[in-house]
Protein backbone atom coordinates (compact mmCIF):
# COMPACT_ATOMS: atom_id res chain seq x y z
CA UNK A 1 0.00 0.00 0.00
CA UNK A 2 2.61 2.36 0.64
CA UNK A 3 4.59 1.27 -2.65
CA UNK A 4 1.26 2.45 -4.30
CA UNK A 5 0.76 5.62 -2.18
CA UNK A 6 4.00 6.65 -3.27
CA UNK A 7 3.71 5.76 -7.10
CA UNK A 8 0.73 7.93 -6.79
CA UNK A 9 2.22 10.80 -5.08
CA UNK A 10 5.16 11.24 -7.23
CA UNK A 11 3.06 11.15 -10.64
CA UNK A 12 1.28 13.92 -9.01
CA UNK A 13 4.48 16.02 -8.51
CA UNK A 14 5.55 15.31 -11.69
CA UNK A 15 2.85 17.38 -13.35
CA UNK A 16 3.07 19.82 -11.17
CA UNK A 17 7.29 20.14 -12.17
CA UNK A 18 5.90 19.95 -15.58
CA UNK A 19 3.22 22.36 -14.72
CA UNK A 20 6.24 24.54 -13.34
CA UNK A 21 9.50 23.88 -15.14
CA UNK A 22 8.28 22.98 -18.91
CA UNK A 23 5.17 24.93 -19.66
CA UNK A 24 7.33 27.99 -20.04
CA UNK A 25 7.76 29.07 -24.03
CA UNK A 26 10.40 27.81 -25.44
CA UNK A 27 10.78 24.62 -22.80
CA UNK A 28 10.67 21.24 -24.31
CA UNK A 29 7.22 19.63 -23.21
CA UNK A 30 6.72 16.73 -26.04
CA UNK A 31 7.45 12.66 -25.94
CA UNK A 32 6.37 9.97 -24.13
CA UNK A 33 8.50 11.16 -21.12
CA UNK A 34 6.17 14.33 -20.73
CA UNK A 35 3.27 12.86 -21.65
CA UNK A 36 3.17 10.95 -18.71
CA UNK A 37 4.47 14.09 -16.60
CA UNK A 38 1.84 16.04 -18.31
CA UNK A 39 -1.19 13.19 -16.98
CA UNK A 40 0.49 13.14 -13.25
CA UNK A 41 -2.77 14.26 -12.24
CA UNK A 42 -4.20 10.57 -12.78
CA UNK A 43 -2.57 10.52 -9.44
CA UNK A 44 -5.19 11.63 -7.84
CA UNK A 45 -7.76 8.71 -8.96
CA UNK A 46 -5.23 6.48 -7.64
CA UNK A 47 -5.33 7.72 -4.34
CA UNK A 48 -8.79 7.90 -4.31
CA UNK A 49 -8.95 4.10 -5.39
CA UNK A 50 -6.45 3.44 -2.40
CA UNK A 51 -8.67 5.22 0.04
CA UNK A 52 -11.59 3.08 -1.10
CA UNK A 53 -9.46 0.05 0.03
CA UNK A 54 -7.61 1.15 2.81
CA UNK A 55 -11.29 2.18 4.50
CA UNK A 56 -13.05 -1.15 3.34
CA UNK A 57 -10.46 -3.87 4.17
CA UNK A 58 -11.04 -4.24 7.83
CA UNK A 59 -14.85 -4.17 7.70
CA UNK A 60 -14.96 -6.62 4.61
CA UNK A 61 -12.20 -8.87 6.79
CA UNK A 62 -14.32 -9.16 9.31
CA UNK A 63 -17.69 -9.34 7.38
CA UNK A 64 -18.74 -6.59 9.36
CA UNK A 65 -20.09 -3.54 6.75
CA UNK A 66 -21.86 -1.23 9.95
CA UNK A 67 -19.56 1.95 10.73
CA UNK A 68 -19.75 3.14 14.37
CA UNK A 69 -19.91 6.95 12.77
CA UNK A 70 -18.01 8.38 15.90
CA UNK A 71 -15.13 6.52 15.53
CA UNK A 72 -14.79 6.60 12.11
CA UNK A 73 -15.45 10.65 12.11
CA UNK A 74 -12.75 11.12 14.79
CA UNK A 75 -10.08 8.79 12.92
CA UNK A 76 -10.67 10.27 9.70
CA UNK A 77 -10.37 14.13 10.87
CA UNK A 78 -7.37 13.04 13.05
CA UNK A 79 -5.65 11.52 9.79
CA UNK A 80 -6.44 14.43 7.37
CA UNK A 81 -7.82 17.62 9.27
CA UNK A 82 -4.82 18.35 11.39
CA UNK A 83 -2.12 18.37 8.74
CA UNK A 84 -4.41 20.20 6.19
CA UNK A 85 -5.15 23.07 8.24
CA UNK A 86 -1.43 23.39 9.15
CA UNK A 87 -0.36 23.54 5.73
CA UNK A 88 -2.91 26.14 4.78
CA UNK A 89 -2.50 28.44 7.86
CA UNK A 90 1.34 28.63 6.63
CA UNK A 91 0.53 29.09 2.94
CA UNK A 92 -2.23 31.78 3.92
CA UNK A 93 0.26 33.55 5.85
CA UNK A 94 3.81 33.50 3.65
CA UNK A 95 1.40 34.42 1.00
CA UNK A 96 1.44 37.91 2.66
CA UNK A 97 5.34 38.14 1.51
CA UNK A 98 4.96 39.55 -1.72
CA UNK A 99 8.41 38.07 -3.06
CA UNK A 100 6.97 34.38 -1.77
CA UNK A 101 3.05 35.20 -3.47
CA UNK A 102 5.01 35.88 -6.85
CA UNK A 103 6.91 33.32 -6.83
CA UNK A 104 4.45 29.86 -5.45
CA UNK A 105 0.62 31.55 -5.98
CA UNK A 106 -1.36 31.16 -9.40
CA UNK A 107 -4.49 32.80 -8.09
CA UNK A 108 -5.20 35.52 -5.48
CA UNK A 109 -6.80 34.71 -2.12
CA UNK A 110 -9.29 36.53 -0.25
CA UNK A 111 -11.53 35.77 2.96
CA UNK A 112 -14.22 33.04 1.49
CA UNK A 113 -11.34 31.27 -0.41
CA UNK A 114 -10.25 30.68 3.36
CA UNK A 115 -13.86 29.73 4.91
CA UNK A 116 -14.51 27.72 2.12
CA UNK A 117 -10.95 25.69 2.28
CA UNK A 118 -11.54 25.44 6.24
CA UNK A 119 -15.26 24.28 5.77
CA UNK A 120 -13.46 21.58 3.09
CA UNK A 121 -16.09 22.90 0.40
CA UNK A 122 -13.76 24.92 -1.92
CA UNK A 123 -13.88 21.87 -4.57
CA UNK A 124 -17.91 22.29 -5.52
CA UNK A 125 -16.99 26.23 -6.55
CA UNK A 126 -14.73 26.83 -9.80
CA UNK A 127 -13.62 30.15 -8.86
CA UNK A 128 -12.20 28.85 -5.62
CA UNK A 129 -11.27 25.33 -6.64
CA UNK A 130 -7.40 26.20 -7.43
CA UNK A 131 -6.85 29.00 -4.73
CA UNK A 132 -3.97 28.47 -1.85
CA UNK A 133 -2.55 25.62 -3.10
CA UNK A 134 -4.46 23.61 -6.33
CA UNK A 135 -3.77 20.25 -4.78
CA UNK A 136 -6.10 20.90 -1.87
CA UNK A 137 -9.38 20.44 -4.67
CA UNK A 138 -9.26 16.38 -3.64
CA UNK A 139 -8.40 16.85 0.35
CA UNK A 140 -12.23 18.24 0.19
CA UNK A 141 -13.18 15.84 -2.24
CA UNK A 142 -11.99 12.93 0.30
CA UNK A 143 -13.77 14.40 3.24
CA UNK A 144 -16.96 14.31 1.37
CA UNK A 145 -16.37 10.68 0.53
CA UNK A 146 -16.03 9.51 3.77
CA UNK A 147 -19.58 11.61 4.13
CA UNK A 148 -20.96 8.91 2.25
CA UNK A 149 -18.44 5.82 3.09
CA UNK A 150 -20.92 4.15 5.33
CA UNK A 151 -23.94 3.93 2.65
CA UNK A 152 -21.46 2.48 0.62
CA UNK A 153 -20.12 0.08 3.15
CA UNK A 154 -23.79 -1.02 3.33
CA UNK A 155 -23.75 -2.06 0.10
CA UNK A 156 -20.59 -3.50 -0.15
CA UNK A 157 -22.28 -6.97 0.46
CA UNK A 158 -23.63 -7.10 -2.84
CA UNK A 159 -20.36 -5.78 -5.03
CA UNK A 160 -22.42 -5.83 -8.10
CA UNK A 161 -24.96 -3.63 -6.64
CA UNK A 162 -22.75 -0.91 -5.04
CA UNK A 163 -20.81 -1.01 -8.58
CA UNK A 164 -23.83 -0.52 -10.73
CA UNK A 165 -25.39 2.38 -8.37
CA UNK A 166 -21.92 4.21 -8.62
CA UNK A 167 -21.64 3.60 -12.47
CA UNK A 168 -25.05 4.58 -12.93
CA UNK A 169 -24.66 8.12 -10.40
CA UNK A 170 -21.49 8.61 -12.31
CA UNK A 171 -23.15 8.12 -15.90
CA UNK A 172 -25.89 10.54 -15.32
CA UNK A 173 -23.34 13.01 -14.31
CA UNK A 174 -21.32 13.00 -17.36
CA UNK A 175 -24.07 12.57 -19.97
CA UNK A 176 -27.08 14.36 -18.60
CA UNK A 177 -25.85 17.04 -15.76
CA UNK A 178 -23.29 19.03 -18.23
CA UNK A 179 -26.19 20.39 -20.10
CA UNK A 180 -27.09 21.94 -16.73
CA UNK A 181 -24.20 22.83 -15.01
CA UNK A 182 -21.92 26.24 -16.10
CA UNK A 183 -18.98 24.56 -17.46
CA UNK A 184 -18.41 28.39 -19.05
CA UNK A 185 -14.36 28.37 -17.46
CA UNK A 186 -11.51 25.71 -17.14
CA UNK A 187 -11.91 25.70 -13.44
CA UNK A 188 -16.22 25.25 -13.37
CA UNK A 189 -15.55 22.48 -16.02
CA UNK A 190 -12.57 21.22 -13.47
CA UNK A 191 -14.85 21.38 -10.29
CA UNK A 192 -17.78 19.63 -12.32
CA UNK A 193 -15.72 16.36 -13.91
CA UNK A 194 -14.02 15.76 -10.38
CA UNK A 195 -16.67 16.31 -8.18
CA UNK A 196 -17.91 13.38 -5.74
CA UNK A 197 -20.73 12.17 -8.06
CA UNK A 198 -18.10 11.98 -11.27
CA UNK A 199 -15.29 10.28 -9.11
CA UNK A 200 -17.55 8.11 -6.35
CA UNK A 201 -16.95 5.02 -9.29
CA UNK A 202 -13.20 5.02 -8.16
CA UNK A 203 -14.04 5.25 -4.47
CA UNK A 204 -16.16 2.21 -4.50
CA UNK A 205 -13.88 0.65 -6.80
CA UNK A 206 -11.41 0.54 -3.94
CA UNK A 207 -13.65 -0.96 -1.70
CA UNK A 208 -15.00 -3.74 -4.53
CA UNK A 209 -11.12 -4.83 -4.67
CA UNK A 210 -10.73 -4.46 -0.83
CA UNK A 211 -13.52 -7.09 -0.68
CA UNK A 212 -12.04 -9.34 -2.77
CA UNK A 213 -8.56 -9.15 -1.47
CA UNK A 214 -10.32 -9.86 2.00
CA UNK A 215 -11.79 -13.08 0.28
CA UNK A 216 -8.54 -13.95 -1.75
CA UNK A 217 -9.44 -13.65 -4.99
CA UNK A 218 -8.49 -11.97 -8.54
CA UNK A 219 -4.88 -12.35 -7.76
CA UNK A 220 -4.60 -12.57 -11.92
CA UNK A 221 -5.93 -9.52 -12.35
CA UNK A 222 -2.81 -7.15 -10.76
CA UNK A 223 -0.75 -6.74 -14.48
CA UNK A 224 -3.95 -5.46 -15.82
CA UNK A 225 -3.52 -2.05 -13.74
CA UNK A 226 -0.41 -1.43 -16.75
CA UNK A 227 -2.08 -1.87 -19.72
CA UNK A 228 -5.07 0.82 -17.99
CA UNK A 229 -2.33 3.10 -17.05
CA UNK A 230 -1.46 3.39 -20.49
CA UNK A 231 -4.48 3.36 -21.65
CA UNK A 232 -5.60 6.39 -19.35
CA UNK A 233 -2.79 8.73 -20.08
CA UNK A 234 -3.44 8.64 -24.03
CA UNK A 235 -6.99 9.48 -23.05
CA UNK A 236 -5.77 12.30 -21.44
CA UNK A 237 -2.93 13.62 -23.83
CA UNK A 238 -5.11 13.04 -26.59
CA UNK A 239 -7.73 15.23 -25.25
CA UNK A 240 -10.81 12.49 -24.72
CA UNK A 241 -13.83 13.82 -22.57
CA UNK A 242 -12.60 14.76 -18.83
CA UNK A 243 -13.57 11.39 -16.64
CA UNK A 244 -12.56 8.42 -19.03
CA UNK A 245 -8.46 8.86 -18.20
CA UNK A 246 -9.43 9.27 -14.53
CA UNK A 247 -11.98 6.40 -14.28
CA UNK A 248 -9.47 4.16 -16.53
CA UNK A 249 -6.62 5.12 -14.19
CA UNK A 250 -8.76 4.25 -10.98
CA UNK A 251 -9.91 1.03 -12.49
CA UNK A 252 -5.84 0.32 -12.97
CA UNK A 253 -5.27 0.94 -9.32
CA UNK A 254 -8.18 -1.18 -8.14
CA UNK A 255 -6.57 -4.28 -10.74
CA UNK A 256 -2.82 -3.08 -9.08
CA UNK A 257 -4.64 -3.83 -5.73
CA UNK A 258 -6.00 -7.32 -6.67
CA UNK A 259 -2.11 -9.38 -5.83
CA UNK A 260 -1.22 -11.30 -3.13
CA UNK A 261 2.17 -11.63 -1.42
CA UNK A 262 2.93 -14.22 -4.09
CA UNK A 263 2.81 -11.56 -6.40
CA UNK A 264 5.88 -9.80 -8.42
CA UNK A 265 4.15 -6.28 -7.61
CA UNK A 266 3.70 -6.88 -4.01
CA UNK A 267 7.75 -7.41 -4.15
CA UNK A 268 8.32 -3.98 -6.36
CA UNK A 269 6.10 -1.78 -4.34
CA UNK A 270 7.67 -3.73 -1.09
CA UNK A 271 11.22 -1.42 -2.18
CA UNK A 272 12.36 -0.12 0.97
CA UNK A 273 12.97 3.40 -0.84
CA UNK A 274 9.67 3.33 -1.89
CA UNK A 275 8.10 2.85 0.90
CA UNK A 276 9.95 5.51 2.27
CA UNK A 277 7.93 8.02 0.26
CA UNK A 278 4.86 6.62 0.83
CA UNK A 279 4.82 6.80 4.56
CA UNK A 280 5.16 10.28 4.16
CA UNK A 281 3.00 10.55 0.55
CA UNK A 282 0.30 12.73 2.71
CA UNK A 283 2.82 15.42 3.79
CA UNK A 284 4.03 15.08 0.34
CA UNK A 285 0.38 15.40 -1.26
CA UNK A 286 0.06 18.74 0.80
CA UNK A 287 3.48 20.53 0.69
CA UNK A 288 4.94 19.81 -2.90
CA UNK A 289 3.20 22.27 -4.66
CA UNK A 290 4.94 25.51 -3.54
CA UNK A 291 8.29 23.70 -3.29
CA UNK A 292 7.80 22.76 -6.86
CA UNK A 293 6.49 25.61 -7.70
CA UNK A 294 9.05 27.91 -5.93
CA UNK A 295 11.67 25.98 -7.32
CA UNK A 296 10.31 25.76 -11.10
CA UNK A 297 9.79 29.80 -11.04
CA UNK A 298 13.41 30.17 -9.95
CA UNK A 299 14.86 27.95 -12.63
CA UNK A 300 13.00 27.63 -15.25
CA UNK A 301 13.60 31.45 -16.48
CA UNK A 302 17.27 30.41 -16.28
CA UNK A 303 18.15 27.35 -17.54
CA UNK A 304 17.78 24.86 -20.88
CA UNK A 305 18.36 21.54 -21.17
CA UNK A 306 19.86 19.16 -18.83
CA UNK A 307 20.60 21.53 -16.87
CA UNK A 308 16.25 21.90 -16.54
CA UNK A 309 15.70 18.21 -16.07
CA UNK A 310 18.16 18.52 -13.39
CA UNK A 311 16.26 21.31 -11.55
CA UNK A 312 12.99 19.46 -12.07
CA UNK A 313 14.60 16.25 -10.97
CA UNK A 314 16.35 18.33 -8.01
CA UNK A 315 12.81 20.27 -7.46
CA UNK A 316 10.70 16.81 -7.05
CA UNK A 317 13.24 15.44 -4.70
CA UNK A 318 13.72 18.60 -2.34
CA UNK A 319 9.93 18.38 -2.08
CA UNK A 320 10.22 14.36 -0.98
CA UNK A 321 13.11 16.21 1.36
CA UNK A 322 10.36 18.69 2.79
CA UNK A 323 7.85 16.27 3.54
CA UNK A 324 10.07 13.78 5.13
CA UNK A 325 11.45 16.54 7.53
CA UNK A 326 7.30 17.55 8.25
CA UNK A 327 5.71 14.39 8.74
CA UNK A 328 6.90 13.73 12.28
CA UNK A 329 5.82 17.11 12.94
CA UNK A 330 2.41 17.52 11.32
CA UNK A 331 1.11 14.27 10.63
CA UNK A 332 3.15 11.39 12.35
CA UNK A 333 1.72 12.37 15.59
CA UNK A 334 -2.21 12.58 14.89
CA UNK A 335 -1.76 9.08 13.67
CA UNK A 336 -0.78 7.74 17.17
CA UNK A 337 -3.42 9.86 18.45
CA UNK A 338 -5.99 7.90 16.35
CA UNK A 339 -5.13 4.73 17.12
CA UNK A 340 -5.66 5.11 20.56
CA UNK A 341 -9.23 7.51 20.75
CA UNK A 342 -10.48 5.46 17.67
CA UNK A 343 -10.78 1.54 17.21
CA UNK A 344 -10.99 0.51 13.34
CA UNK A 345 -13.88 -1.57 13.38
Amino acid sequence: MDGLRALAALWVALYHAYEFFYRAPGKPHGGIWFDFMSAGHLGVPVFLALSGFCLAYPYARKKNYRVYAPGFALRRALRIAPPYYVVMAALVLLVQVPAFRERVVQQPTDAKDIVLHVLMAHNLFGEHIWRISGPFWSIALESQLYVVFPLLLAMLPRPALLAGVTVALGAVWWFVAPQYANLSTDASAFAFWNSLPSLLCVFAGGMISAKLSAEAKGWGWGWACLPLWALAVWLDVSGQPPPWSVVVAGLGACSALLVTTGHPFHRWFSWPPLVSVGLVSYTLYLTHNPVISLAGKLAAPRFDGWLLHGAAAGGVLLAVFVASMLFPIIEKPFHELARRLAPRV
